[in-house]
């Protein structure tokens, strides 16, 4: 407890990305959302034009993006705090704070934007559904 403030997300940088289980089930949610689309195509047997297919992945290279700012993010912090043992960070309200919040943004964060693109390509595929069963 930091004046109030409990502290639960520095455990998110005590490992590098790749062995962070954080990181690999956003990972793994990433390359499930990745899927949608390409399921959605072949379902229905859609034969799109390639500005519809673009659209289509637009929101994927977007994820792709910022799936690569979160790995960059995490390995630097993983970096700069490697050698500080994880008492001393719990201690410190300077960087435990920062790092409590910065957890949130990059974890939280991508978890909502994977959520809004999967919750959007499932209303596309019930559109889609019910346009082709008129």
């Amino acid at each position: 407890m930091l004046g109030g403030i409990k502290v639960r997300r520095l455990k998110y940088f005590s490992r590098s990305p790749w062995r962070s289980y954080h990181f690999l089930f956003t990972t793994f949610f990433l390359l499930l959302v990745t899927l949608i689309p390409i399921q959605i195509i072949m379902f229905f047997q859609l034969h799109l034009d390639f500005s519809v297919i673009w659209t289509m992945f637009m929101p994927i290279v977007t994820l792709v993006v910022l799936w690569v700012r979160v790995w960059k993010a995490h390995s630097d912090v993983y970096q700069a705090i490697h050698f500080i043992s994880v008492e001393e960070r719990a201690k410190d309200a300077r960087i435990a704070v920062p790092l409590d919040a910065l957890a949130y943004m990059l974890y939280g964060g991508f978890g909502l934007a994977l959520s809004a693109v999967g919750l959007s390509y499932a209303i596309m595929a019930h559109f889609i559904r019910v346009s082709l069963h008129r």
